[in-house]
């Protein structure tokens, strides 16, 4: 559980973005934003200077989350390599 009223993410909601990725579909890093922007941008933005560069580094950690799909076993969890 979150804090009372902190944003939280159903798990469902996980496992279904997870499979977008994996399935490159195109709404995958907008659907991404919906569910995770707005608990992403306020820790952002109290680490960094501005709005813009906040909203880069959203923009930035979404992306790379999206791209480890090439990482994921077919359960969709990451698999260890060394």
């Amino acid at each position: 559980m979150g804090r009372k009223g902190a944003p939280t993410i159903d798990s469902s909601v996980e496992a279904d973005l997870v499979a977008a990725f994996v399935a490159r579909e195109h709404d995958a890093l907008e659907r991404a934003y919906r569910s995770y922007g707005r608990l992403l941008y306020p820790v952002a933005r109290q680490v960094l200077v501005g709005d813009a560069e906040a909203q880069d580094c959203v923009h930035d950690a979404l992306l790379r989350a999206g791209s480890v799909r090439r990482r994921l076993g077919p359960s969709g969890a990451v698999c260890a390599r060394s």
